[in-house]
């Protein structure tokens, strides 16, 4: 499998990927990392991820699901790279703007919360990928969900 990107997203989710897949292929178009240094050293001195620097994913092979693709080097060759998956992780910005100077953010833009999904704001929760939280996957946006449900009905139940 073969992740694209080369930010926290990308190192983050081809070391999680590592654990389950036999080879990682990690594509980045630029000549190193901006990931966190500590994560890039885990992703550098894992056996089966391999990083391919300086190349792009120029086309997806394969008719009704992915096969492989086709890798450009910056002013080189092309070259193939036969695969079952490919995930584009080039990070995400949080669309939070509406609550700029009402919730409490970090420096990105996502909402602070406790573990209950509770903001700073009594009665506002926030849930999902526009909080802050080590971990984005569609998993952890769920529980967040069903967190903020139940925080919700408990702040009904006390007001």
């Amino acid at each position: 499998m073969a992740i694209a990107g080369g930010g926290d997203t990308a190192v983050t989710e081809a070391l999680y990927l590592s654990r389950i897949c036999r080879k990682v292929y990690i594509i980045h178009r630029r000549d190193s990392f901006r990931a966190v240094e500590a994560e890039v050293n885990k992703l550098k001195s894992t056996s089966n991820i391999k990083p391919v620097m300086n190349a792009q994913i120029t086309k997806l092979l394969g008719e009704n699901k992915i096969e492989g693709i086709i890798l450009t080097e910056s002013g080189g060759p092309t070259h193939t790279l036969d695969l079952n998956a490919v995930f584009i992780a080039v990070g995400a910005v949080p669309n939070s703007k509406l609550f700029k100077g009402i919730l409490d953010t970090d420096d990105q833009g996502y909402i602070i919360t406790n573990d209950e999904m509770r903001t700073n704001v009594p009665c506002v929760f926030a849930a999902g990928d526009i909080r802050k939280k080590i971990l984005r996957q569609v998993i952890t946006a769920a529980s967040d969900g069903s967190i903020a449900a139940h925080s919700a009905m408990i702040a009904i139940q006390e007001s």
